[in-house]
């Protein structure tokens, strides 16, 4: 298993224990534990990360993957 991979993982189970819920208020204060978007953004960026690493793995030839604003 690759290091992407690995991460991979990691950032799924962020996922979902933000959605599941990591907000706590306490003495007027609220903390939240992280940022939703910023953890699905770099999971869908080891996806494809990880989709590349698998071709190559494989002998298929792999192509660039380009994100556009």
């Amino acid at each position: 298993m690759s290091t992407a991979s690995e991460l991979l993982e990691l950032y799924v189970e962020a996922e979902k224990r933000i959605l599941k819920g990591q907000r706590y208020e306490f003495a007027g204060r609220t903390w939240t534990g992280a940022d939703l978007s910023e953890i699905r953004e770099e999971r869908e960026r080891l996806e494809r990360r990880v989709y590349v690493e698998e071709r190559a793995a494989k002998g298929k030839r792999t192509h660039s993957l380009a994100t556009f604003p």
